[in-house]
């Protein structure tokens, strides 16, 4: 099934990015988003924001390759996304 990413909104990802910083995460590598002083897992943040935009449960699978496509697509919304390095 083709994803429809032009259903993501601003809010779907800020909606998103606050869900995933309420939770404690180890220090993050890869593919990053920042939001209000937190780097957060860019995937989890773009399957979260997806579910949100689209109605699907928290169950919904979800198959999609994050790489700069996803960066793109966060910067295009307006976020502050890059990829870390390995420590």
């Amino acid at each position: 099934m083709k994803l429809n990413w032009a259903s993501v909104q601003p809010r779907h990802v800020e909606q998103a990015c606050a869900q995933l910083a309420a939770a404690p995460r180890p220090r993050q590598r890869g593919l990053v988003v920042h939001h209000a002083g937190a780097m957060l897992p860019a995937k989890d943040v773009l399957v979260l924001a997806y579910r949100l935009a689209n109605g699907l449960p928290a169950s919904a699978p979800l198959r999609f390759a994050s790489g700069e496509g996803s960066l793109r697509l966060l910067r295009t919304l307006g976020f502050r996304a890059e990829r870390l390095g390995t420590p």
